[in-house]
């Protein structure tokens, strides 16, 4: 297998995509994709099995260490061709996730880079939101991943993992509702149901006058997130009563 030494991330990106693939799951795989999950690779794994990948994976500063999760059985064993051509992918992928990226970023930060760049990846889009440094995540990074979410799935796992614990996460959640991508709204609706959640958002009027009013706006994507975002105003309401 070659490896790319201007990219220093990608045998760890190959790595962890091979971690996944021992994790893979047919049956979740088939009723994502059923369900119409855009991405072109889905191994169908369980958030539980990414966040257990990616803490036992934080332990070490290289996939050296981690080789024991990219095993699995003679009869699923992917092609020696197979993964030198996954790897020159992801030798791209890892450059293009550097550029225009200060070089005294972390190495965890660096490769979160190149997994959220892998847009075709399930979850390495998942990952990327657990492994990347919150004191690391710019307002203009956080800004760009926040809209340019894929799915509500991969909304939800950016808010809860690492966009509610940014010190700007409310300013932030405020310049996506000027968005009029409802995707990207979803974002930002779900954000401010964590930090609800949390106790870092106030339970405002204004909030409540919001929410009503993106849910008359009737959009389905929206409607089920607007409806616990309005139950959590009316509990911390009665609470503040």
């Amino acid at each position: 297998m070659i490896v790319d030494n201007n990219s220093p991330v990608t045998g760890d990106l190959q790595a962890m995509k091979q971690a996944f693939f021992a994790c893979r799951n047919g049956v979740v795989a088939d009723a994502l994709r059923a369900a119409g999950d855009p991405h072109r690779y889905i191994m169908g794994c369980q958030l539980t099995d990414v966040a257990s990948i990616v803490s036992q994976f934080s332990h070490f500063s290289q996939f050296s260490h981690f080789s024991h999760f990219s095993q699995h059985s003679q009869d699923s064993r992917i092609s020696q061709d197979s993964q030198d051509s996954q790897l020159s992918q992801d030798s791209q992928l890892s450059r293009d996730s550097q550029q225009s990226q200060p070089s005294q970023d972390s190495f965890f930060a660096r490769l979160a880079r190149a997994l959220w760049t892998d847009r075709d990846h399930r979850e390495c889009r998942m990952a990327a939101t657990m492994l990347y440094p919150p004191n690391e995540f710019s307002q203009e990074t956080a800004l760009e991943w926040a809209r340019g979410v894929e799915t509500s799935e991969i909304a939800d796992v950016l808010c809860h993992r690492l966009l509610r614990k940014l010190p700007f996460a409310l300013e932030l959640a405020d310049q996506l509702l000027a968005d009029e991508t409802p995707l990207v709204r979803y974002t930002a609706f779900r954000l401010l149901l964590n930090l609800l959640l949390m106790g870092k958002a106030t339970p405002t009027v204004a909030l409540r006058q919001r929410v009503e009013k993106e849910l008359a706006r009737g959009e389905a994507l929206l409607r089920p997130l607007l409806a616990s975002l309005q139950e959590e105003l009316a509990d911390a309401a009665r609470e503040m009563a």
